[in-house]
């Protein structure tokens, strides 16, 4: 409950854990839609959920429109999301859940399933020269902030990891599926003040689908999303 007479655009992308068919829903107070695209760009989204008056919290059943007919999503892609809200006064929310290809009902869909807008486009346009240059930075600049970078993302074959600490002292570096399980610990030791480290991380074995990168200090913890394509 934020205000009165106000609309809102909430959109990302939303990356599928497994491959098969999802059901999506909405329920919002007052007026919402959501939208799907077929891929990761706006240009493709079609609207696949509405409510056309108001519902209460967990309410995902008041209107036919409020759950999507079936769609086939593929594990290790994304897909633009996009909801439009608009309140008129009272209480106001919006909320999106799906439900999985094993059934399982998710409701409201994990953060962990998402990406900030933005984020998954400017990834795949990062560069080497740009990972390079934000080591150098880091390593010429210790004692400022620790620093993780992910290239390429998405990836297939092989992908690059690097960190940097401020300080010198232990770092463990893991990778989680998106029911946050370890599946692999990529690196466990020391590390120098300002002293960049690579590590590769081989896409043999691992599924296609989202990952977790996760750098664990004693003061610090930073993390990545992390697509593994086709």
């Amino acid at each position: 409950n934020i205000g009165d007479y106000y609309g809102a655009r909430i959109r990302g992308y939303l990356c599928p854990p497994t491959d098969g068919s999802y059901v999506f829903q909405i329920a919002g107070d007052d007026m919402c839609q959501l939208y799907l695209s077929t891929d990761d760009t706006e240009a493709n989204k079609t609207l696949i959920a509405s409510v056309s008056g108001w519902t209460n919290p967990g309410e995902w059943y008041k209107y036919s429109s409020q759950h999507s007919v079936a769609i086939s999503l593929l594990a290790g892609h994304r897909y633009y999301v996009e909801v439009l809200h608009k309140e008129n006064d009272g209480g106001d929310f919006v909320s999106v859940g799906w439900t999985l290809p094993s059934g399982q009902v998710e409701a409201p869909i994990a953060g962990s399933h998402l990406i900030p807008f933005g984020t998954a486009a400017n990834a795949t346009k990062t560069t080497a020269t740009t990972q390079a240059r934000q080591a150098a930075t880091a390593a010429a600049n210790p004692g400022t902030e620790a620093a993780l970078t992910v290239y390429p993302n998405p990836f297939s074959g092989e992908a690059s990891l690097g960190f940097t600490l401020p300080e010198a002292g232990a770092a463990t570096l893991e990778l989680y599926d998106s029911q946050n399980r370890l599946v692999r610990r990529l690196y466990s030791g020391a590390v120098e003040a300002g002293q960049a480290r690579q590590v590769t991380l081989a896409g043999a074995g691992l599924p296609a689908g989202f990952y977790l990168v996760r750098l664990v200090t004693s003061n610090t913890v930073l993390t990545q999303r992390l697509v593994k394509a086709e």
